[in-house]
């Protein structure tokens, strides 16, 4: 073959292979370009859905409103359905409990109460709001629970509340019993157990948050040997100036300690019975505090 042939030959076939070069090039750019405003218009879209500005991080709602409960605990492992001298007669494994009502950022009021010039607000029980020009001039508001059934027959129980008392204004408790949610005890004033206000640390020893941290703890009523199925409280605001005591949280403490002997009270001899004592030595709340 002619020297010239050849080099013609390989001049074409060099000139064929940068045109495809040049055309892959070509097509791998436009590909890469559409994949890019794709991508862009996805990045777009999905901004537009959640409506949240460059920078912005979406609201997290962390004060959603919950609904109202009765929150029970046990302080050790006795059966809770029954009293009986199966467990009764240890003195280390007496039962012991705790319910707990929560009156913050509640979705409505709680069923079953009984309210008095009293409203509900995301903080808690308050008493509604003086009339103008009458800030300054005394009012008081009720709050009762209704019946509170125990979970099983006990022979004390000690009250804590959750409280806010700006200058000028006070809170007053008091709790009443029966064997059977029909027949009730007289109100029982209910007194701040002194020995344990204050004292209450928010965690036990061992680290554990304590739950009673941020209640006022209010004195024991104890009756020997006579048991009671059901509790109810009654609450006290009061105000002479335009601020108000805030009710946020209830708490009881309830147990048995008849060591099997207990009796349930009677309603037909109700009224003869002794009457409960204030009691803040031998199982008093101090001790429900420690729980």
């Amino acid at each position: 073959m002619q020297p010239k042939r050849v080099i013609l030959l390989l001049s074409v076939a060099l000139l064929v292979l940068l045109v495809a070069v040049r055309l892959t090039v070509s097509h791998v750019g436009k590909a890469s370009s559409s994949e890019n405003a794709r991508a862009e218009e996805n990045s777009a879209a999905s901004a537009e859905k959640r409506s949240v500005s460059p920078g912005v991080l979406p609201r997290i709602h962390t004060l959603e409103k919950k609904k109202y409960e009765v929150r029970r605990e046990y302080v050790n492992k006795s059966d809770p359905a029954t009293s009986t001298p199966v467990f009764g007669v240890d003195p280390e494994n007496q039962p012991r409990a705790f319910m707990t009502m929560d009156f913050t950022n509640l979705d409505s009021p709680p069923a079953g109460f009984a309210l008095q010039n009293v409203v509900l607000s995301p903080e808690g029980f308050t008493l509604a709001a003086p009339a103008p020009g009458k800030e300054n001039e005394p009012r008081t508001g009720i709050i009762e629970s209704p019946p509170l059934m125990l979970d099983f027959f006990s022979n004390a129980v000690a009250p804590m509340w959750k409280e806010n008392i700006p200058d000028g204004t006070d809170m007053f408790v008091e709790m009443s019993v029966s064997p059977d949610g029909v027949h009730w005890g007289p109100w029982q004033w209910i007194d701040i157990d002194e020995d344990s206000a204050g004292q209450i640390s928010p965690t036990y020893p061992d680290g554990r948050p304590n739950p009673n941290y941020g209640y006022t703890p209010g004195t024991m009523l104890a009756w020997g040997l006579t048991q009671w199925g059901y509790v109810r409280y009654r609450v006290r605001l009061y105000s002479e100036c335009a601020a108000s005591p805030v009710l946020s949280g209830f708490r009881i403490f309830f147990q048995d300690s008849t060591l099997g002997e207990g009796r349930v009270a009677s309603p037909d001899t109700m009224q003869v019975e002794e009457g409960p004592v204030a009691n803040s030595s031998e199982g008093s709340s101090q001790n429900a505090q420690s729980q």
